[in-house]
């Protein structure tokens, strides 16, 4: 789960986060 580490680097972006939070989950 790559994506896990971007969330943390992308913390500023936090839309982007959620975002790709949204699609993990799903």
């Amino acid at each position: 789960m790559d994506g896990s580490n971007q969330l943390t680097i992308d913390d500023d972006n936090n839309n982007v986060v959620r975002i790709s939070q949204k699609t993990i989950d799903k």
